[in-house]
């Protein structure tokens, strides 16, 4: 069973930790001195410093950030095609009544909107709050907003 702690406890651990953040804090300032006196040295005497390498990121990389549910930029969207509120749009534009967020789902993948997302439901759900541009006409029923 986990240890409970009281809040005094608690609040004694985060100023131990506030510390040493402060310390390393400190440290990292003082480190980032000494490398730039270092890189001067190195261009005073005529070498080149090394270029500062960066992190390359995987394909694989990407693909994560975008299944934890990070946002896609509208650049990288319209390259694969419309957007998910306008597919959307497009699907509410045909109807002739209201529709169901659950029948909205399926006529979006069907119009040609690409996801691998496990919870397509709850991004279709949630892009169908912008009041600017889909109106709420009842629950789960929503409309274009005119």
């Amino acid at each position: 069973m986990p240890k409970v702690r009281t809040i005094q406890a608690l609040r004694q651990e985060l100023r131990i930790r506030e510390g040493e953040l402060s310390k390393l804090a400190a440290q990292r300032a003082s480190l980032a001195k000494r490398l730039a006196m270092v890189e001067r040295k190195i261009a005073a005497i005529g070498g080149e410093a090394p270029p500062v390498q960066r992190r390359r990121r995987k394909k694989a990389a990407r693909r994560m950030k975008v299944a934890r549910g990070r946002a896609v930029s509208n650049v990288q969207r319209e390259r694969k095609g419309q957007t998910l509120a306008a597919s959307i749009a497009q699907v509410l534009g045909r109807a002739k009544a209201p529709m169901r967020v659950k029948d909205i789902t399926p006529a979006v993948k069907a119009a040609g909107y690409r996801s691998k997302s496990k919870d397509f439901y709850g991004f279709v759900a949630t892009t169908l709050r912008d009041r600017t541009k889909f109106r709420r006409v009842g629950r789960g029923n929503y409309t274009l907003a005119r």
